[in-house]
């Protein structure tokens, strides 16, 4: 996200940001409070994708993944990430070294919501390049409440056919 093709951040101040998955359509939602004022509602704050493959998928595992650059200052801080509800705290990422968290759902998850802040320092050259993202993997399909019915009913009708 770049706000009207021009820089966004403004470096060593956290904005709020939010990333939702709904598994019922597919769709992805990055949001980031890039003037800080405590929502999302302007209009270059946020953007949805919408993936019809990925339509009534979940995910069994969520990457967050940070890195600096090469240059000797610059890197990425998250506070307070907060993965469906649980907060597992900060995160940072200097001088182009990757970190990377892995969060794995042995049971899968369908919907996900991420928040937290995110800040990214640097010293101003034209080389320096912090990044942020999410990775949603392992992907499963999430039964609709009606298939979960027609399970229901072949279940009854077999335990029937056992008697």
């Amino acid at each position: 996200m770049d706000p009207a093709g021009t820089p966004a951040w403004s470096y060593g101040q956290y904005a709020n940001f939010a990333f939702s998955y709904d598994a019922t359509s597919g769709s992805a939602t990055w949001s980031i409070d890039f003037n800080r004022d405590g929502d999302f509602l302007d209009s270059e704050e946020s953007v949805t994708s919408v993936s019809p493959t990925l339509a009534s998928q979940g995910f069994n595992t969520v990457n967050l993944f940070l890195q600096g650059s090469d240059a000797p200052v610059a890197g990425a801080s998250v506070l307070d990430f907060t993965l469906n509800g649980t907060n597992f705290g900060a995160f940072s990422s200097m001088n182009g070294t990757a970190t990377e968290q892995l969060f794995i759902y042995d049971s899968g998850t369908a919907d996900i919501t991420i928040t937290g802040s995110m800040t990214f320092t640097a010293s101003g050259g034209s080389q320096e390049r912090p990044r942020m993202w999410i990775q949603l993997g392992s992907s499963f399909v999430v039964p609709t409440p009606g298939a979960l019915a027609l399970l229901g009913v072949a279940g009854l009708v077999n335990a029937r056919r056992r008697r």
